[in-house]
């Protein structure tokens, strides 16, 4: 399925890539975006083609960190209309969920959940959904999101801004200390999504801006113009499939059962969305192995039957087609990896 998103996604792209030296007509005329298409904030592209030009743009300018770089650019007014009614929110809570619940107006492809159980933090988490593509294909994309979602609680919450740890779902591309630079939080790398631990007081905090009139007129005009979207049959099925992935109860009967549909229905509907039920496990699973391998010392055969495989070779034969390597090579060749971007002191280029 093709996803158009709103223009105002790049705001700030142009004067960015001038900045560091770069055409930013020719990048986006070369990923098929053309360039008159930045004039209004509401025009819409497809998706995949903004995700191509970010990852472009880093390969041409020779600046592995530019999707950090522009999303510490950026503001909340790329949102658009929804940016009054999340700055005009009484606290950061409702902002957030203001966030959640209007998010598809500025692009259908992003999950954006919270999850408020634990005592001490929330946990906001977003995940990337393009068929065939996991996090790790579009590590640019992801950073901006990550540096962005920073940038935006920063505005909103002001002087009550605390977030404890930033989780990126791919290794590290950059000595650490250039992503400490960044990120004013604990870092994570290769989770299964980007997620931001924000702190109980940050999520209770009362808003600067906030004003019911303007909160209660802006959400209204959303809810007006831009009606929720049907969730995604894809995005319901990628969701339970994390739920479940170490119940072992990861077929495709028990999560239709789930979703109240029968196991063809489901298949159908999601051909319709250029998808299927063995390639959404396949992508979970590769993104749940990665975090495994990398972030824990948990013998294979454990991984293996986290993931829902029924032994260790199935788990050895998908981690060569999936990074050509084995576990083993994988966990051995990320730790030599994190410690030496550890030991790196190299700064990044920061906006002013």
């Amino acid at each position: 399925m093709s996803y158009s998103v709103r223009i105002g996604g790049l705001k700030g792209y142009s004067e960015v890539v001038t900045r560091l030296g770069g055409d930013p007509k020719e990048f986006l005329e070369r990923c098929d975006i053309p360039y008159d298409v930045l004039d209004d904030e509401e025009n819409t592209i497809l998706y995949a083609n903004m995700v191509a030009l970010i990852e472009y743009t880093a390969k041409c300018l020779k600046k592995p960190d530019f999707g950090l770089y522009l999303g510490q650019y950026q503001k909340v007014d790329i949102l658009g209309p929804m940016s009054v009614a999340i700055q005009t929110a009484e606290a950061v809570s409702d902002a957030m969920k203001c966030m959640a619940r209007f998010l598809h107006i500025q692009n259908p492809a992003l999950q954006y959940y919270i999850d408020d159980d634990h005592p001490d933090y929330v946990r906001a988490i977003m995940n990337v959904s393009l068929p065939n593509l996991s996090h790790r294909d579009m590590p640019q994309t992801v950073g901006r999101a990550a540096a962005l979602g920073q940038e935006m609680f920063m505005q909103v919450a002001r002087e009550h801004f605390e977030i404890i740890k930033v989780e990126i779902p791919h290794e590290p591309l950059l000595p650490v200390s250039m992503y400490e630079s960044y990120f004013n939080a604990a870092l994570e790398f290769n989770s299964e999504s980007v997620v931001w631990h924000i702190s109980k007081e940050t999520y209770n905090a009362k808003l600067p801006l906030h004003s019911d009139r303007l909160h209660r007129f802006a959400s209204q005009y959303l809810t007006e113009q831009f009606p929720a979207q049907a969730k995604r049959l894809s995005v319901m099925v990628e969701r339970e499939l994390r739920k479940l992935m170490e119940s072992g109860s990861c077929t495709r009967d028990t999560i239709a059962d789930l979703l109240n549909l029968h196991p063809k229905t489901m298949q159908r509907r999601l051909a319709q969305e250029d998808c299927n039920f063995e390639g959404i496990r396949d992508k979970v699973r590769r993104e749940r192995a990665s975090y495994y391998l990398c972030n824990t010392d948990m013998p294979f055969s454990q991984v293996a039957d986290r993931i829902g495989y029924s032994d260790q070779a199935a788990l050895s034969r998908s981690c060569q087609r999936w990074f050509s390597r084995s576990p083993r090579e994988i966990r051995s060749e990320n730790k030599s990896l994190v410690q030496s971007q550890h030991s790196s002191k190299i700064k990044p280029e920061l906006s002013s």
